[in-house]
């Protein structure tokens, strides 16, 4: 076979050698930033998965009210309430005790009952039920009360001694009210101290979260 007749390489062999290597060097680049892209997200879910096993969920308990509204709850070992709306609910409370009408006694005893645990207002029932209301029945009297003096809180803090109560927060409070009875015959007045223990209890039974435990009611005469 002579010179003339040996096959020529292709003049286009080596533009092709040169794109295969451009285009495995470009594969190669891409598949190398995505493997640090891998990495830098597994090292980040490594880092959010340890600060999250290193600190701790803090759980925060709520619970709502009858219409809905969110109510942040609270230990009862805790206060809850400042001491104006404790010596607020204190007022209110001693006042309803004396705000009895003869002929809607009942419903005035059934609205007194929304601030007692029931062992105290079982009591207290009790005694007006023995002293008090026979009077206000007989002579179709019409009783109301009216704070004589700022309340006092006499203590507050956890109790401590034994029982149900253990361990509550309560307030010791004094209520001194002006009393008065109008009837018939006109009007006579007196002076009551109410003290009374005010401890926390379940607000999904007591919408404000406190109600009074222990009662002790003191009276003096005075002018008619």
């Amino acid at each position: 076979m002579s010179a003339s007749s040996r096959p020529k390489p292709a003049a286009h062999a080596a533009p092709e050698i040169a794109l295969s290597v451009d285009h495995y060097r470009r594969g190669y680049h891409a598949a190398l930033a995505l493997a640090l892209i891998l990495t830098g997200v597994t090292v980040g879910s490594l880092i959010l998965a340890y600060i999250g096993w290193s600190r701790p969920v803090v759980t925060r308990y709520f619970a709502t009210s009858n219409n809905g509204r969110i109510v942040t709850l609270r230990p009862l070992t805790a206060p809850l309430l400042s001491r104006l709306a404790i010596t607020s609910f204190a007022t209110d409370a001693a006042t309803r005790l004396y705000t009895l009408d003869f002929a809607r006694w009942r419903a005035d005893i059934a609205r007194a009952r929304t601030d007692f645990l029931p062992q105290p207002f079982a009591l207290w029932r009790q005694s007006i039920q023995q002293s008090l209301l026979p009077s206000i029945i007989q002579e179709r009297l019409i009783a109301s009360a009216a704070p004589a003096a700022a309340p006092t809180i006499l203590g507050q803090g956890v109790l401590g001694q034994a029982g149900a109560l253990s361990g509550r927060y309560g307030w010791s409070v004094r209520v001194r009210l002006i009393v008065s009875y109008l009837g018939v015959q006109g009007t006579t007045s007196q002076h009551v101290t109410v003290t009374m223990l005010i401890v926390r209890v379940n607000p999904d039974t007591y919408p404000r979260g406190v109600a009074i435990a222990h009662l002790t009611i003191t009276q003096s005469k005075g002018e008619g």
